[in-house]
């Protein structure tokens, strides 16, 4: 069988496609990853990596609505083009956008149709309430063309509407990641600073280093922590990512003696940032509807290369940070809070021992192996209830 995976975004923006990915090699001979470099980022066209091949749709967007709309209907087309001419049985679709042509080509095809409802439209998109309720209609009536759906926890199932109580496959996957840590360490970047540890001649007399690779849903925590490393901006040095503002020129980010900036960063040089920092910071905005439906990668990212995070009081996290002393917990309406947390990242000892606390707490409680079952035993069943079309049988 052969499988395509969807995704309007770079294929490794984020944990599902990687996680789908890994998990499907013992189940499809061959694996197509059809995504959108929207960005612009210095990427290849078209590649192979991890038995898989990749192909880059690269309409670069803008702030521009009319090239926006052009741009989602041109790739929706490229990816039609694509499913129509390699008929694969299974299709699987990370996001609204890349639903449509998967359900279109179902219709003209038969093939197996997986959504994953990680980045369901309704709640992505900050419609006004009516609007919002009509995109979250036509989310779930093209919800009832997929044969299964991929749900971030079971808590998840009311994103389906009615289709929860179907009897179609379902399978909550975790957000946790691949463990990429030796290929992270063996990476070069010449505006990323070497990692420090305890044993580096002048041990913690530099400026702290925090790492925020956030998303724009994030952008209210993000510019709180801003705020507040401004107000400790002798002792840190802030790395950021992400756009942590909102779009109009005036209001982002400037680079500052305490401030750097990586625009346009792939995923690969945001993790080697989050590997070389001291702290990485998390700032997840638990009030956006978006990130109530799934937890934030970057936790799970941080643990895996074993730098400790920095996560807002009250957030979600901040119980799991706290009791297994993964990280530092604080107020950022607080500077005062950061400037303690600085001065215990002047412990070499202490912190070095918390690394190596996080890097273990990943591989005992977060690997992949249950995830990657799960997705196994997701895959067998859909083919076990789905009949293969006749123009669509491996030859």
């Amino acid at each position: 069988m052969n499988a395509v995976f969807i995704r309007a975004d770079p294929h490794d923006v984020n944990q599902p496609v990687l996680q789908a990915a890994q998990a499907s090699c013992s189940a499809f001979d061959q694996l197509l990853l059809l995504c959108w470099n929207h960005k612009g980022l210095p990427l290849p066209k078209s590649e192979v990596a991890d038995a898989a091949t990749i192909e880059r749709f690269g309409f670069v967007l803008s702030s521009g609505i009319l090239r926006d709309v052009i741009g989602v209907i041109c790739y929706q087309t490229w990816v039609l083009r694509h499913l129509l001419g390699l008929r694969p049985q299974l299709v699987q679709a990370f996001d609204f956008s890349s639903l449509v042509p998967a359900v279109v080509a179902r219709l003209l095809t038969g093939c197996i149709v997986v959504y994953d409802v990680r980045d369901p439209l309704s709640i992505y998109s900050g419609f006004r309430p009516a609007i919002e309720w009509l995109a979250g209609w036509i989310d779930r009536f093209l919800m009832g063309f997929c044969c299964g759906f991929v749900l971030p926890k079971e808590a998840s199932k009311t994103r389906l509407g009615g289709w929860a109580r179907s009897k179609r496959p379902t399978v909550a996957i975790e957000n946790t990641c691949c463990d990429v840590l030796q290929h992270i360490e063996a990476m070069k970047f010449d505006d990323i600073p070497p990692r420090r540890s305890g044993k580096d001649a002048g041990g913690r007399s530099k400026k702290v280093r925090i790492a925020c690779v956030g998303r724009p849903g994030c952008s209210n925590e993000a510019r709180r922590l801003i705020e507040s490393g401004k107000a400790a901006q002798a002792g840190l040095e802030l790395w950021l990512t992400c756009d942590p503002g909102p779009a109009s020129q005036d209001k982002q980010p400037k680079a500052a003696d305490n401030i750097k900036l990586w625009p346009r960063c792939s995923r690969n040089k945001a993790l080697a940032l989050m590997w070389a920092a001291d702290i990485v910071a998390i700032p997840h905005d638990n009030n956006a509807p978006a990130n109530q439906a799934v937890g934030p990668d970057v936790l799970y990212e941080s643990l895996m290369l074993g730098t400790p995070v920095l996560v807002r009081e009250g957030a979600e996290q901040s119980e799991l940070v706290r009791r297994e002393e993964l990280g530092y917990v604080v107020n950022y309406n607080h500077p005062q809070e950061l400037k303690d947390v600085l001065k215990s990242l002047g412990n070499t000892r202490k912190h070095d021992q918390m690394r190596r606390r996080c890097r273990r707490y990943f591989l005992q409680n977060l690997t992949l192996a249950d995830e990657l079952d799960k997705y196994g035993r997701f895959y067998r069943s859909l083919i076990d209830r789905q009949p293969i079309p006749n123009g669509n049988q491996r030859t």
